[in-house]
């Protein structure tokens, strides 16, 4: 079985991963990484793209 290395945020349990962020407006965009990171990216552009977003895991 093969482990995967922890995260290097600093929490060690929270994997790497692709993170797919869906606007309100249509828009789709990925960013790899933790999901706390993910998130902070999409809370940034979340007005750009019409006010909110969901995030789904891993594809």
């Amino acid at each position: 079985m093969r482990r995967e290395p922890p995260d290097k945020g600093g929490r060690g349990t929270s994997r790497r991963k692709i993170w797919i962020i869906r606007f309100s407006d249509g828009t789709i965009g990925s960013c790899y990484g933790a999901r706390s990171g993910a998130a902070e990216i999409a809370e940034l552009r979340k007005e750009d793209y019409g006010g909110s977003y969901t995030m789904e895991g891993e594809i």
